[in-house]
């Protein structure tokens, strides 16, 4: 049997295994479910896409087996597909005169990743906007109203503020999910000897000043238009607010980088991010994405290697 097989297997049980945890109530269950992409990221980037594709479908007929037809399908395009499709174009290369080979740019995977990110944000939206999850969502709320003493006032604004936040924030989280287990499965696929790209570096990105400017835009739409055409611009905001937080990153990458020569350097800044990504979500987030907007005029990764020689 050709070896590539059970690794494909063995990864597609994997997802299944983390995608299933939480219902099973096995401990960390939870934690569990947010690498669901990695086993399949990973049996794409140390073979092909096509592996990742045997994977998913693997993991799908868990699914379909253990959770259902929906949680099956919900599963094959709300997990499987994406890590295929990224995978796809993180391993597109074109050879060099000397042999070499060419990568797809990480600034095109990132518009690719912002791309998924939009169709979540809409698919949400689009679910929020059928009956039985409003009948759901306004049987939550009437119990709340029913316990908070709230007046039918308010009650109709946190709805209405629900409404406009969950598409948002559901696009960022997956794409920044998409983002650490393709990461993630990249470096062990390096340590291991695995991986088919040499590097994906995600500390290059660069965006344009369009997309800056097509930021302060779509949050500026999203604060004074009502109904359906601010929701929708929300989420753009929320798409490519996150790109930027990708920027920010990366530019505090090569930054302390830079003056840390790398290694433990980088290692406790990004154990110290993680850290406080968990304590204090908001405030790190809109400090990298600021940070990537300001690289974006400024650009600060040259200004800071100028002269260096690093």
């Amino acid at each position: 049997m050709n070896s590539r097989v059970p690794i494909a297997i063995a990864c597609g049980l994997a997802a299944a295994l983390c995608n299933l945890a939480p219902q099973s109530g096995f401990p960390g269950g939870l934690m569990l479910s947010l690498v669901t992409s990695l086993p399949l990221f990973y049996a794409g980037l140390t073979q092909s896409w096509l592996w990742a594709l045997v994977a998913g479908l693997v993991a799908t007929g868990v699914m379909l087996a253990f959770g259902g037809g929906w949680m099956a399908l919900i599963f094959l395009a709300a997990t499987a597909m994406p890590v295929i499709v990224l995978v796809r174009q993180a391993l597109l290369a074109q050879p060099l005169q000397d042999g070499g080979l060419i990568w797809y740019p990480v600034d095109r995977l990132a518009w690719w990743l912002g791309g998924i990110g939009l169709l979540f944000g809409l698919g949400v939206f689009m679910v929020m906007e059928t009956g039985p999850f409003r009948e759901t969502v306004d049987q939550v709320f009437q119990a709340v109203f029913a316990t908070a003493e709230m007046s039918e006032t308010d009650l109709a604004r946190f709805q209405e503020m629900f409404r406009r936040i969950i598409p948002p924030v559901f696009a960022g989280s997956t794409m920044l999910l998409l983002v650490f287990n393709g990461a993630l499965a990249q470096w062990i696929a390096r340590r291991s000897g695995r991986a088919v790209r040499a590097e994906l570096p995600l500390a290059g990105l660069r965006l344009p000043m369009a997309a800056a400017v097509a930021l302060a835009a779509a949050s500026l739409g999203s604060a004074v238009i009502p109904g359906d055409a601010g929701l929708l611009l929300a989420t753009a905001a929320a798409v490519l607010s996150t790109l930027f937080v990708l920027q920010g990153l990366a530019v505090a990458h090569r930054l302390i980088g830079s003056r840390t020569g790398g290694g433990g350097g980088l290692a406790i800044f990004y154990v110290a991010a993680l850290i406080m990504l968990f304590v204090l979500t908001p405030l790190v987030i809109l400090m990298l994405m600021l940070l990537g907007v300001a690289d974006c005029f400024l650009d600060l990764r040259r200004r800071n290697t100028s002269g260096t020689g690093t």
